[in-house]
């Protein structure tokens, strides 16, 4: 059997995914837009570190806009 070693030094490195994985999640879903409006960005969440930091540099500002347009257009019509 293949032992997987694990290194203390990476301890910092998990909890860094799972803490920014977690926040991407609950910014995702706290979004007052449908599902069918946002779904594209969770399975971004899960590519190591940098999937969640892409999330939040364009995806959270992109979500913003819908929601902005969403709400403009509620208060016209």
């Amino acid at each position: 059997m293949n032992k997987i070693s694990f290194s203390p030094s990476m301890i910092p490195l998990a909890a860094l995914q799972i803490t920014l994985f977690v926040a991407g999640l609950i910014s995702i879903l706290r979004k007052p837009l449908p599902l069918s409006g946002k779904w594209k960005w969770i399975p971004l969440l899960f590519v190591n570190t940098i999937g969640p930091i892409i999330y939040f540099a364009v995806g959270s500002k992109s979500l913003d806009k819908k929601v902005a347009m969403l709400q403009k257009t509620d208060e016209l019509g």
